[in-house]
């Protein structure tokens, strides 16, 4: 049943500038594999935002639950923009 919700959710969405982006984006990952050079002609598809560097599940693989991030570890400056 969640998947029918996803698939609804995903169809409410597309619209002929995101196919076109994401035809973009698979054409860019074709080519790019076949000259060996990155290439890139879509817009981004998704964005991760990490609030914070601070974990204490320490996941195996993960580096912030491993703290092995070159950069110091605390949350996001809410006030960065």
């Amino acid at each position: 049943m969640g998947n029918w919700k996803d698939q609804r959710q995903i169809v409410k969405v597309l619209r002929p500038g995101r196919i076109w982006n994401l035809f973009l984006l698979r054409l860019s990952y074709l080519l790019s594999r076949l000259v060996g050079k990155s290439l890139l002609m879509g817009k981004p598809f998704s964005l991760s935002i990490e609030p914070t560097t601070a974990c204490n599940l320490a996941c195996p693989e993960c580096p912030s639950g491993l703290k092995q991030f070159t950069r110091p570890t605390g949350k996001i400056d809410l006030d960065f923009h």
